[in-house]
Parts: C-alpha cells; sequence; structure tokens
C-alpha cells in the first residue's frame, strides 16, 4: 500500500514542514530545450509549488536591434522594459501547497517561424525566464583576393539567399549563393 503523504509529513519536524508548505518552486525543468528547428513545435515544462496564478509573456527579440545596442547574443537577462509581450495570459492553479506539480506550456503561435523569444513565467513572487531559439545560422569565412567571403548557411546546411552582414554601420548583403563579400578597405 504506498504511503500517504500525512504519513511522510508526521515525520518532519514543524518548522520543515512549514518551511516546505511555504516555499515557492518556479524551474524549467532541466531536459527543457533552448534550440528548435523552425518546424518543430515549442513546449517547455516547468514544476510549479505555490503558484495560485501564474503570468505567461511571449516576446519576440528583433536580434538586430540587440547586437547594435548591446553587442551580444541574446540572453535571458536582456532587459525587457518597455517591450510589449506579443502574447500574454494567466492560468489559475488549485494544487495543495506541498504539491509540486509539472506543466507543460505549448506555444502554437512560433509553429513554422524562425527566430529568438524569450519566454517569461512570473508568479508567487518568482520569475524565471526561457529563450527559444527557432532555426540557427553558421558562418563559413574564406579569405578571396577580393576581401572575405562568408557563406551563410542555416540549420540544414543549405544557403541563405536572404542573410546580409553588419560591419559598422555598413550592411552587406547575401548574393543568391549566400555569399556575402565583406571587401577589403583601409
Amino acid at each position: 500500500q504506498p504511503a500517504t503523504v500525512d504519513q511522510f509529513t508526521a515525520l518532519l519536524p514543524p518548522a520543515a514542514l512549514q518551511q516546505l508548505r511555504t516555499r515557492t518552486d518556479l524551474e524549467f525543468d532541466p531536459a527543457c530545450r533552448e534550440t528548435w528547428l523552425p518546424e518543430d513545435e515549442v513546449t517547455l515544462d516547468l514544476h510549479l509549488k505555490n503558484i495560485p496564478r501564474l503570468l505567461v509573456k511571449v516576446f519576440e527579440i528583433n536580434t538586430e536591434n540587440v547586437h547594435r545596442s548591446t553587442g551580444r547574443q541574446v540572453n535571458t537577462d536582456l532587459d525587457l522594459d518597455g517591450l510589449v509581450a506579443n502574447r500574454e495570459s494567466s492560468q489559475d492553479y488549485d494544487s495543495p501547497p506541498l504539491q509540486r506539480v509539472r506543466r507543460t506550456f505549448k506555444f502554437p503561435e512560433l509553429n513554422g517561424k524562425r527566430g529568438v523569444w524569450i519566454i517569461e513565467f512570473i508568479g508567487g513572487g518568482k520569475s524565471s525566464r526561457a529563450l527559444v531559439r527557432k532555426g540557427r545560422l553558421t558562418v563559413l569565412p574564406i579569405q578571396t583576393g577580393a576581401g572575405t567571403r562568408l557563406t551563410i548557411l542555416d540549420e540544414k546546411t543549405a544557403p541563405v539567399p536572404t542573410a546580409y552582414a553588419l560591419l559598422g554601420s555598413q550592411r552587406f548583403p547575401a548574393d543568391a549563393q549566400g555569399h556575402v563579400l565583406l571587401p577589403f578597405s583601409t
């Protein structure tokens, strides 16, 4: 016969039981992905405890603006103040305070899209963010007589003719084969 919650809680000192009862958890499952193919469905698993109401905000990130203003890759510590979420929803839960529950969240609005999103979960006085990357670009540089030629490939190693490179304030578009030429200059 399986043990009951009461049998386990009776083994704890009152202070430990109270601490366990009031603890709040808002944590991603360790197996959560960070990178998806554009056609993949995005799902995130969270472990929740003592979260009566959970707010979920989805922010699509303009990576070019982030690179220009910060000079670094998009990360979950990105300041989102002033940005409006593309989608915002909330969910109420009535799980017992001692129960930690794994919940799966789906984001169908990201299906078939390429880009970067930050998904923020807020509840119980805590906040956690997920960084979602859909698709990936690889750059292969080759030195030529005319300058550096960059070949831009997608996650399936296909050339990306719509790609471009930014060098300072100059924009260098790719040709039909996904090649960007950065000419030599002084």
